[in-house]
C-alpha cells in the first residue's frame, strides 16, 4: 500500500494517544521511514531520530543503536560524512556485541568509505582491511569479496594495478558463488578498466 504523509501522520497521532503507545511508538516511528524510503531521507532522518529518542527514553539499546544506525546510513548516502561517522560510531558503542556481524561489517565499511571519500587513502585501506579481516574471521564471503574489491579500487587509484587486479581477483572468487550478481559485474568491469 501507498501512504500519504497525512496518512503516515495520523496513524502517528493514534499510536500516541493509545494506552500502549509508548511501548508501540518506536516501532510505528520506525515502520513511518520505511514509507519514505523512495528518497524523501529528511523524513525518514526525522522519523529514526524521533524513533531512536523513544528507544533511549526506554533504555533499549540494540533498538536504539538499529535506529541509529539507520541515520548513519542515511547521511552517508547524502554525504553528510561527519554526521554519518558519528552515528556509525554510536551504533558501535551503543549496540556492543549484540550487534549482528553484518551491522558491524557495514559500520566498518562505513568508516573506510567516509576516509575514501576524502582522499585519506592510508586511512581508508587501514579499515578496509579491518572490515575484512572481521568479515573473515565470521566467515561472511559476501563481505569479504566487496571489500576485497573496496581495497582493490584503492591500489587502482595508486595506480598499483597488479595489487589491484589481485584484489578484485579475490573478490570475483567470493561473489561468484553467490546471489551477489551486480557486485560480479561491477567487478569484472573494474578488472577491465585496470587493463
Amino acid at each position: 500500500a501507498v501512504y500519504t504523509e497525512k496518512e503516515v501522520l495520523e496513524l502517528l497521532t493514534v499510536a500516541r494517544n493509545k494506552p500502549f503507545g509508548e511501548s508501540l511508538l518506536p516501532s510505528v516511528y520506525n515502520w513511518a521511514l520505511t514509507v519514505f524510503g523512495d528518497g524523501r531521507m529528511d523524513a525518514a532522518l526525522a522519523y529514526f531520530l524521533e524513533s531512536a529518542e523513544l528507544y533511549k527514553a526506554k533504555n533499549k539499546k540494540f533498538a536504539q543503536a538499529m535506529s541509529y544506525f539507520e541515520i548513519a546510513m542515511i547521511h552517508h548516502k547524502a554525504k553528510n560524512l561527519e554526521e554519518a561517522k558519528i552515528y556509525y560510531e554510536k551504533t558501535l558503542t551503543l549496540g556492543k556485541d549484540s550487534l549482528d556481524v553484518r551491522t558491524r561489517i557495514n559500520c566498518y565499511n562505513g568508516f573506510a568509505l567516509i576516509h575514501n571519500d576524502k582522499n585519506q587513502l592510508d586511512s581508508a585501506l587501514k579499515a578496509f582491511r579491518r572490515a575484512y579481516r572481521f568479515a573473515e574471521s565470521h566467515g561472511d564471503k559476501i563481505w569479504m569479496g566487496i571489500l576485497s574489491g573496496n581495497i582493490g579500487s584503492i591500489h587502482k587509484y595508486r595506480e598499483a594495478y597488479d595489487s589491484s587486479l589481485f584484489y578484485y581477483f579475490r573478490n570475483l572468487s567470493f561473489v561468484r558463488n553467490t546471489l551477489e550478481f551486480e557486485n560480479e559485474i561491477e567487478t569484472y568491469s573494474n578488472i577491465g578498466n585496470t587493463y
